[in-house]
């Protein structure tokens, strides 16, 4: 295809259809040599059940089928490809590439019981790999292990405004996270605008997205921001309860995030409302050699207009670092306030 002169193919249009493998020894679809072709409401389906995935998911990693593969034929990439409004199920990936592409949509889509969504594998470090692959507006469920994965040399993949449900997880009920849901190791790839199901509790075990090393940027159900190793969260508002003594505001694994700052400011009004005690700061955080909180160090560099009656404080304790507050005053003096807080780090 492509070679000696040879025309590649070009404007084809599959809509309305369904392709599907009954054996669990063969892809369901090959695109190879082609350029500026479209697929429309089609279905890519396999031969997999749930219990092939649950407990073990021995038969379909085995199996190694996937909905679509690509082939590029010498001086001649497989680029401009459309896929919307599709379906990939039953398989062990729906994309498994390693090929030059370029400029791949996939799009309004479904991915539902799958062992893994998107593979982009290590194409070597002479070959472009899934360049300009874009993953925009499709809905994942059932998704074993991550959504999109994005091995070593694959770069310029976008994820934007997707949203993953059971992703990551093993399928096991109740769900324990197994994987990240995003896993980015190279650089120059994006998620933006990405929703998933993930709980915070969960996603401290398990990140949403993982972008490694790379200097990759990330944006987490609108909670955080990851540009390369650098992360900026979402600003937080907590009512601060008069009368309390060391109440806990929120807790950091200092294995995940040695260091972190946490820029804040406490408001709270005067008994007769006239007017309002402001204080705002920065606290930095350095854990414990041991994690044991020996010799965790914190500084809080801090400007107000008046004493507010709160406090915060930092301790560690089993590799875990608690920031908490209490209130100096007299629960008659003041009513209650609130701290609107959020965390920058390096990790």
């Amino acid at each position: 295809l492509g070679n000696n002169g040879a025309v590649v193919p070009t404007n084809i249009e599959i809509a309305n259809m369904g392709f599907r493998t009954s054996i669990a020894t063969a892809d369901v679809f090959l695109v190879e040599g082609c350029c500026f072709s479209t697929f429309s409401d089609v279905s890519f389906t396999g031969p997999f059940v749930l219990d092939d995935y649950f407990p073990s998911a021995v038969t379909v990693t085995t199996a190694d089928i996937s909905a679509v593969k690509f082939a590029s034929t010498s001086g001649s990439p497989v680029n401009n490809i459309t896929f919307r409004r599709c379906l990939f199920a039953n398989l062990t990936n729906a994309f498994k590439n390693s090929a030059n592409t370029q400029g791949i949509l996939v799009t309004e889509s479904n991915f539902n019981l799958l062992y893994r969504g998107l593979v982009f594998e290590n194409p070597g470090s002479n070959n472009p790999g899934s360049a300009g692959f874009r993953i925009l507006g499709n809905s994942f469920d059932r998704v074993h292990q991550e959504g999109i994965q994005a091995q070593a040399n694959q770069q310029l993949i976008a994820s934007g405004y997707n949203i993953f449900y059971d992703v990551g997880n093993g399928l096991s009920s109740p769900q324990v996270p197994a994987t990240p849901v995003i896993s980015f190791i190279d650089s120059n790839n994006i998620s933006i605008g990405d929703l998933f199901q993930r709980s915070d509790l969960d996603a401290a075990t398990r990140p949403r997205i993982l972008i490694g090393s790379g200097t990759n940027i990330a944006v987490t159900n609108g909670k955080k921001i990851q540009l390369g190793a650098y992360t900026r969260e979402s600003g937080e508002t907590t009512a601060l309860v008069t009368g309390s003594v060391a109440e806990t505001l929120f807790t950091v694994d200092s294995d995940e995030i040695p260091a972190f700052k946490l820029d804040y400011t406490i408001i709270r009004s005067g008994e007769d409302s006239s007017g309002s005690e402001v204080r705002t700061g920065t606290i930095t955080v350095v854990r414990s050699s041991d994690g044991s909180g020996g010799d965790l160090v914190s500084n809080d560099a801090f400007f107000e207009n008046g004493d507010t009656g709160f406090n915060l404080t930092v301790s560690e304790s089993g590799g875990i670092i608690t920031v908490a507050y209490t209130d100096d005053f007299a629960p008659s003096q003041r009513v209650n306030g609130n701290i609107k807080y959020s965390l920058t780090y390096l990790a």
